[in-house]
């Protein structure tokens, strides 16, 4: 497991990342200016985005972001091929001794609340309900 090397691993990101996210509209939309645009920000660190490979291959990521000394899990995915076999786990705990590295003391993240998977994930490292959003929605022929 190490950083990400961009621009060379851009597109491959993107494609899993599509992948891992396919129910989420938001995240599984990503576009490579979405992309470009999000690592041009300044809180930024390419260190703070760190893949798992298998061979050349990324099949799991965990990104994260520091703002104002707290850490955020941004995005963490795993090939929908490769779930199950705990990279998940590996990548929090990768995540979170990165932001001890850095004298981070507290993270945060967001996650779907029918995302049962995650949600055992990060309970299994300590993580708590800081706050809850629920988003409504109404159509008018359904």
């Amino acid at each position: 497991m190490g950083p990400i090397r961009l621009p060379e691993d851009a597109d491959a990101w993107l494609e899993l990342n599509a992948r891992a996210f396919a129910g989420h509209p938001e995240q599984g939309g990503m576009t490579r200016a979405d992309l470009d645009t999000t690592i041009a920000e300044p809180w930024f660190d390419v260190q703070d985005f760190l893949v798992l490979r298998d061979g050349d291959a990324i099949i799991a990521f965990c990104w994260l972001k520091v703002e104002a000394a707290e850490g955020e899990f941004y995005v963490v995915g795993v090939d929908p091929d490769r779930q199950g076999q705990r990279l998940g786990h590996r990548l929090v705990e990768a995540g979170l001794a990165r932001l001890a590295s850095r004298g981070i003391p507290t993270a945060h993240l967001y996650v779907e609340g029918d995302n049962a998977a995650a949600l055992r994930l990060y309970r299994g490292f300590g993580f708590t309900n800081r706050s809850v959003d629920i988003q409504y929605r109404w159509a008018a022929n359904g």
